[in-house]
Formats: C-alpha cells, structure tokens, sequence
C-alpha cells in the first residue's frame, strides 16, 4: 500500500510533495522515541557551540529533509529521464570534467543524506560507475532501490560481494566509484579518527583504493533543493594514499564533516554514528 501512494505521488508537483514529504518526517521524529534520542545525541556532540534552539532546528530539519528525500524516491524510481535531468543541478563540474577528458579513474566519496540516491543517479548519467549497497529484506523494495539506481546503466555491488568486484569494475570497465563509507563497521574494521573532534570508527580503506586503482578522490554531495538537487563536487583530495591509514582516515572525516557544516540539517543524524567507542570509553547512547 505504501509503495502504491508513492507511486500515485510520482505525478503530484514536486512543491507538493515536499510538504508532505515535511510531514512524514515529523510523523517519525514524533514516533520514535529511540531515533530521536540517538539524533539528538549525535547533534549535541557535534555542534556543542550552539545553543539548544539552534541544535533543535538542526534536528527538526534534519526529520524534515528525510521525509523529502523519501517522497522523493517515486521520481527516481518512475520518473522520465527529462524529468529526473530537470530536478538535477551541478556545481563544481570543472574539478571533474578534466578528470573525465583524461578518462582518469576517480572515486567520489560520499555521506549519508537524503539525497545520497539522486546524487549517485545524478553522476552516473555523467560517466559510466559502480556503486556498493546493502542488500534489503523486502524483495520488491530492493529491486525498487537498484533500478533507481542502475536508471543510467551504473552497476551495483552488493555489500557482502566485498571490494574485489569494485576494484574489477573500475579497471576492466572504467567506472567510476560512488564511495560512501561513513559508516561504524566496528573496531575490528576501522581505525579511530576525530570527526567533529570525537573519535569516530572510520573505515581506512580509501588511500588503498587510491593506490590499487590509481583514481583521483573527489569528495561529491547531494543537496536538496527547492526544485531537487544539487551535486557538489569539492576539489580533489591531494596526496592520498598519506603515509598511513589513520591519516586516510582523518582526510575522508574532514572531507564529510566540511560537507555538514554547509546544511547540518541535510545529514541523517539518526545513526549511532559514534556507537563503536575507543578502549575505556563508555556507551555515548546510554
């Protein structure tokens, strides 16, 4: 039933579904007791420069932007090609057309937004790219999710296929790579690096992708709109692989968190971005 009133809003304007998209949002912020608290946590350790006020909007808006990003999804899914094309705009095209002139591989890192999908979308209808994602339970919801985003011929990988099969497709096929690593896999997995001056769990992988498929790192995120989003390219991530991982680390945190501060209220802070805590630390979620 939820997937067919999506469907229906595919045809409404998009000033319309936004609304409703504001609405859902505060439906989920008012109905979920545990996702709020693990938000409103993770803003407090971020911006403790603000005052409460401040960092109440930051977490409204955030709920709001999630619910658009969701009423967006239909357009992805059963929009037309032109209709998706005149919801996109670029900035910052010049760090990445030399790169595309040189037929350079490149990997765009990325965070997770609400309109992570339509950026992804957005830059495989540029260039031929891989992406990674983890596989959904319902069925019919993840064949959704990958012919959204495979519209423009990109490949997906699924999680458990590991990075050999990414790795393969940039060199054999020459695609790019929508990288989005800000996630805790776990002290096993990562390396602790500051994150808005908190250690954070961050994976270390990015300078030895770097080095094994020589691409240029350029950070890329997509912003809503009022007509649907921006992509913004940064400027290309210089020196990587550094000398180590920790130092990788650190380049992808700051490269994210510059990203954040531009709309705060655009990133998901729902996740317990901060649940894998260094030795001796105590649970930030308690």
């Amino acid at each position: 039933m939820g997937l067919a009133l999506l469907r229906a809003s595919e045809k409404l304007p998009l000033p319309l579904t936004r609304v409703f998209g504001s609405l859902l949002g505060l439906i989920y912020y008012v109905a979920n007791k545990k996702r709020r608290h693990i938000a409103r946590t993770n803003i407090a350790l971020c911006f403790p420069e603000l005052g409460r006020r401040e960092r109440r909007r930051i977490l409204i808006g955030s709920y709001k932007a999630y619910g658009q990003g969701i009423m967006d999804l239909p357009h992805l899914w059963w929009g037309s090609d032109d209709k998706f094309n005149r919801m996109i705009e670029f900035e910052g095209l010049e760090n990445v057309e030399p790169l595309m002139a040189q037929k350079k591989p490149i990997i765009f890192v990325t965070s997770h937004k609400p309109g992570t999908d339509f950026g992804g979308v957005a830059i495989s209808s540029l260039m031929p790219m891989v992406s990674m994602m983890k596989p959904m339970k319902d069925p019919a919801l993840n064949q959704l999710f990958i012919q959204g985003r495979t519209r423009f011929g990109a490949r997906m990988v699924m999680r458990d296929q590991g990075l050999r099969q990414v790795i393969q497709s940039m060199r054999n096929y020459k695609q790019c790579f929508y990288y989005i690593p800000d996630e805790d896999f776990g002290a096993d997995n990562s390396v602790f690096a500051p994150f808005f001056g908190i250690q954070r769990a961050t994976l270390p992988t990015l300078g030895r992708l770097a080095r094994i498929t020589g691409a240029e790192v350029i950070p890329a995120f997509a912003h809503i709109t009022p007509t649907g989003y921006k992509v913004i390219f940064d400027n290309p991530m210089d020196n990587l692989p550094g000398p180590d991982a920790l130092s990788d680390a650190k380049r992808l945190n700051t490269a994210v968190e510059k990203d954040i501060r531009r709309a705060p209220e655009q990133y998901i802070w729902t996740f317990k971005w901060f649940k894998t805590r260094p030795p001796g630390e105590a649970d930030i979620y308690e």
